[in-house]
């Protein structure tokens, strides 16, 4: 069962109806194993997204390539060995593979290895990462 919640100091709580309902349903006084997650905001995606397309236009490569060089740089992959090949395999994150918890980290370490490994002056991102957008992440 998966539903919406909202936390309240230390309690989540159904967040509309249909989540209530299925709360309703569970046992009362029982131990219940809980996984949680945070849906991932498409907004904030889609500014990682331009976020690669700047710098690519900046360097002459495109988004693609600089989300990769991302996830190389923040240790966003596993290693494949087959024979005497050690291979990159690069993680997703796409919506299922990653919250938006995870995601925030993820965005906000790529931003940091720009500025400070890839030297993007901050001034080349300020309208996309001003105060304004980040409140939507």
């Amino acid at each position: 069962m998966k539903i919406f919640a909202i936390r309240k100091g230390v309690a989540l709580l159904p967040d509309g109806a249909e989540a209530a309902n299925a709360l309703a349903e569970l046992p009362v006084g029982k131990p219940l194993q809980v996984e949680i997650t945070r849906p991932r905001n498409l907004a904030h995606h889609r500014l990682f997204w331009k976020l690669c397309a700047r710098i690519g236009e900046g360097i002459g490569k495109d988004a693609e390539w600089i989300e990769r060089a991302f996830k190389v740089e923040t240790g966003h992959f596993d290693h494949f060995t087959h024979g005497d090949k050690d291979t990159l395999v690069l993680r997703s994150i796409a919506f299922h593979k990653m919250d938006q918890t995870e995601f925030s980290r993820f965005f906000e370490e790529c931003v940091n290895i720009a500025y400070a490994r890839w030297g993007v002056e901050p001034a080349a991102l300020a309208d996309l990462l001003a105060p304004n957008e980040s409140q939507k992440r």
